[in-house]
Protein backbone atom coordinates (compact mmCIF):
# COMPACT_ATOMS: atom_id res chain seq x y z
CA UNK A 1 0.00 0.00 0.00
CA UNK A 2 1.06 3.63 -0.82
CA UNK A 3 1.25 5.80 2.30
CA UNK A 4 -0.37 8.75 3.00
CA UNK A 5 2.86 11.20 2.68
CA UNK A 6 3.54 9.10 -1.02
CA UNK A 7 0.48 10.43 -2.32
CA UNK A 8 1.10 14.57 -1.19
CA UNK A 9 4.11 13.90 -2.80
CA UNK A 10 2.75 12.56 -6.40
CA UNK A 11 -0.22 15.43 -6.09
CA UNK A 12 2.49 18.23 -5.63
CA UNK A 13 4.78 17.01 -8.31
CA UNK A 14 1.93 17.67 -10.82
CA UNK A 15 1.49 21.19 -9.32
CA UNK A 16 3.16 23.79 -11.47
CA UNK A 17 6.19 25.30 -8.96
CA UNK A 18 3.80 28.78 -8.87
CA UNK A 19 0.18 27.19 -8.03
CA UNK A 20 -2.14 29.59 -6.72
CA UNK A 21 -3.52 27.97 -3.52
CA UNK A 22 -5.71 31.00 -2.15
CA UNK A 23 -6.07 34.65 -2.57
CA UNK A 24 -3.17 35.16 0.40
CA UNK A 25 -0.74 34.68 -1.87
CA UNK A 26 -0.37 30.68 -0.42
CA UNK A 27 1.29 28.73 -3.27
CA UNK A 28 4.20 26.43 -4.76
CA UNK A 29 4.74 22.48 -5.04
CA UNK A 30 5.88 22.43 -1.35
CA UNK A 31 2.77 23.99 -0.04
CA UNK A 32 0.49 21.79 -1.52
CA UNK A 33 2.13 18.73 -0.02
CA UNK A 34 2.06 20.80 3.58
CA UNK A 35 -1.59 21.55 2.74
CA UNK A 36 -2.56 17.83 1.93
CA UNK A 37 -1.48 16.45 5.09
CA UNK A 38 -3.10 14.18 7.02
CA UNK A 39 -6.70 14.82 7.75
CA UNK A 40 -6.92 17.46 5.37
CA UNK A 41 -9.69 18.70 4.29
CA UNK A 42 -8.02 18.96 0.45
CA UNK A 43 -8.94 15.44 0.16
CA UNK A 44 -12.51 15.74 0.48
CA UNK A 45 -12.54 18.59 -1.56
CA UNK A 46 -10.51 17.12 -4.38
CA UNK A 47 -12.47 13.94 -3.94
CA UNK A 48 -15.65 16.01 -4.86
CA UNK A 49 -13.79 17.95 -7.46
CA UNK A 50 -12.90 14.34 -9.32
CA UNK A 51 -16.64 13.15 -9.00
CA UNK A 52 -18.23 16.46 -10.21
CA UNK A 53 -16.50 16.09 -13.91
CA UNK A 54 -13.89 18.55 -16.09
CA UNK A 55 -14.21 21.07 -18.93
CA UNK A 56 -11.95 22.75 -21.36
CA UNK A 57 -11.56 26.47 -20.94
CA UNK A 58 -10.77 26.63 -24.65
CA UNK A 59 -10.27 30.86 -23.83
CA UNK A 60 -7.66 30.02 -21.51
CA UNK A 61 -6.20 26.38 -22.74
CA UNK A 62 -6.77 24.97 -19.63
CA UNK A 63 -8.81 22.02 -18.11
CA UNK A 64 -10.73 23.09 -15.26
CA UNK A 65 -12.76 20.98 -12.57
CA UNK A 66 -15.61 21.55 -11.72
CA UNK A 67 -16.90 21.41 -15.36
CA UNK A 68 -19.69 24.14 -14.13
CA UNK A 69 -16.65 26.98 -13.28
CA UNK A 70 -16.30 27.46 -17.23
CA UNK A 71 -20.29 28.05 -17.59
CA UNK A 72 -21.25 31.58 -18.30
CA UNK A 73 -23.74 32.54 -15.30
CA UNK A 74 -24.48 35.67 -17.24
CA UNK A 75 -24.91 38.78 -14.84
CA UNK A 76 -26.06 36.24 -12.09
CA UNK A 77 -24.10 36.84 -8.36
CA UNK A 78 -21.18 34.97 -8.06
CA UNK A 79 -21.69 34.78 -4.43
CA UNK A 80 -25.47 34.03 -4.06
CA UNK A 81 -25.49 31.44 -7.34
CA UNK A 82 -25.10 27.80 -6.83
CA UNK A 83 -25.36 24.32 -8.63
CA UNK A 84 -27.90 21.77 -8.07
CA UNK A 85 -25.64 18.63 -7.57
CA UNK A 86 -27.57 16.31 -9.64
CA UNK A 87 -30.16 15.68 -12.33
CA UNK A 88 -33.08 15.15 -9.72
CA UNK A 89 -33.10 17.73 -7.01
CA UNK A 90 -36.78 18.54 -5.34
CA UNK A 91 -37.35 22.09 -4.84
CA UNK A 92 -39.89 22.19 -2.28
CA UNK A 93 -42.30 24.42 -0.94
CA UNK A 94 -41.09 24.40 2.23
CA UNK A 95 -37.54 23.75 4.26
CA UNK A 96 -38.77 19.93 5.02
CA UNK A 97 -38.27 16.58 3.37
CA UNK A 98 -41.61 15.69 3.29
CA UNK A 99 -42.91 18.83 1.78
CA UNK A 100 -44.54 18.84 -1.76
CA UNK A 101 -41.72 19.13 -4.46
CA UNK A 102 -42.60 21.97 -7.00
CA UNK A 103 -39.90 21.25 -9.42
CA UNK A 104 -37.26 18.77 -9.72
CA UNK A 105 -34.12 20.49 -11.23
CA UNK A 106 -31.44 19.36 -13.21
CA UNK A 107 -28.13 20.67 -12.71
CA UNK A 108 -29.71 24.26 -12.33
CA UNK A 109 -28.47 27.78 -11.36
CA UNK A 110 -30.58 29.24 -8.88
CA UNK A 111 -29.73 32.11 -6.16
CA UNK A 112 -29.86 31.38 -2.93
CA UNK A 113 -31.71 34.06 -0.39
CA UNK A 114 -30.12 34.08 3.48
CA UNK A 115 -30.53 30.32 5.32
CA UNK A 116 -32.31 30.79 8.19
CA UNK A 117 -31.90 29.12 11.68
CA UNK A 118 -35.37 27.61 11.75
CA UNK A 119 -34.65 26.27 8.27
CA UNK A 120 -31.85 23.48 9.16
CA UNK A 121 -30.28 21.93 6.09
CA UNK A 122 -32.67 23.86 3.38
CA UNK A 123 -31.78 26.90 1.69
CA UNK A 124 -35.05 28.91 0.05
CA UNK A 125 -33.49 29.61 -3.84
CA UNK A 126 -35.12 30.85 -7.06
CA UNK A 127 -34.13 29.28 -9.65
CA UNK A 128 -32.26 31.57 -12.36
CA UNK A 129 -34.09 31.99 -15.97
CA UNK A 130 -37.76 31.52 -14.47
CA UNK A 131 -39.88 31.94 -12.10
CA UNK A 132 -39.85 28.88 -9.54
CA UNK A 133 -38.51 29.56 -5.89
CA UNK A 134 -38.54 26.82 -2.79
CA UNK A 135 -36.08 25.24 -0.69
CA UNK A 136 -33.41 22.78 -1.88
CA UNK A 137 -31.36 20.85 0.79
CA UNK A 138 -27.78 22.69 1.31
CA UNK A 139 -26.32 19.43 0.71
CA UNK A 140 -27.97 19.78 -3.09
CA UNK A 141 -26.12 22.67 -3.86
CA UNK A 142 -22.39 23.78 -4.70
CA UNK A 143 -21.34 27.44 -4.38
CA UNK A 144 -20.26 28.82 -7.84
CA UNK A 145 -17.04 29.66 -5.43
CA UNK A 146 -16.72 26.94 -4.35
CA UNK A 147 -13.11 24.94 -4.61
CA UNK A 148 -11.95 24.09 -7.80
CA UNK A 149 -8.99 22.88 -9.98
CA UNK A 150 -7.40 24.57 -13.00
CA UNK A 151 -4.37 22.34 -15.17
CA UNK A 152 -2.31 23.87 -18.00
CA UNK A 153 0.88 22.82 -20.25
CA UNK A 154 3.92 23.85 -18.76
CA UNK A 155 6.64 22.80 -20.22
CA UNK A 156 4.89 20.23 -22.05
CA UNK A 157 3.36 18.53 -19.39
CA UNK A 158 -0.44 18.92 -17.35
CA UNK A 159 0.18 21.05 -14.60
CA UNK A 160 -2.10 22.27 -11.55
CA UNK A 161 -2.09 25.84 -11.63
CA UNK A 162 -4.54 26.77 -9.14
CA UNK A 163 -6.59 24.80 -6.23
CA UNK A 164 -8.64 27.46 -4.17
CA UNK A 165 -11.90 28.47 -3.53
CA UNK A 166 -13.51 32.00 -2.98
CA UNK A 167 -13.23 35.35 -5.50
Amino acid sequence: PVALADYERHVAALASPDVFLDFGGGGGQEAVGERLGKGSKLWRELDKLLALGCAWDEDNGALVLPWFFTQDIGDADPYSTHVTLGSKVPLREAPLRTAKVRKVLNWQLVHIYEVEVSDPGFAPVAVIGSEWEGHVRLKDLRSQLDYRLRAEKEGGQWRIKSFLAGE
